[in-house]
């Protein structure tokens, strides 16, 4: 699911012709934590964890709600033992 945000955000900031600061202001995050959402790293002194308030900014913006309801789901389904 991260993996999906960060090349949606990557996409999502060219198509725009976006500084990441930019797309930081757009999403409602600090640039540090829009950096390691876009480049998908996570490291202890930036983002170890992202918010979910955070994720569902970035899904609204970009227009994910759907992808990730449907990731949301499969996981469900997976650890129901229903795939």
């Amino acid at each position: 699911m991260l993996d999906l945000i960060a090349r949606q955000l990557a996409a999502y900031r060219k198509q725009h012709a976006l500084s990441q600061e930019e797309a930081a202001e757009q999403v409602g995050c600090s640039l540090p934590t829009y950096r390691s959402l876009e480049q998908g790293t996570y490291h202890v002194d930036h983002l170890a964890d992202p918010r979910l308030s955070t994720i569902m900014r970035v899904a609204t913006t970009l227009h994910l709600e759907q992808d990730l309801i449907a990731v949301f789901d499969a996981g469900t389904r997976k650890a129901d033992g229903r795939e």
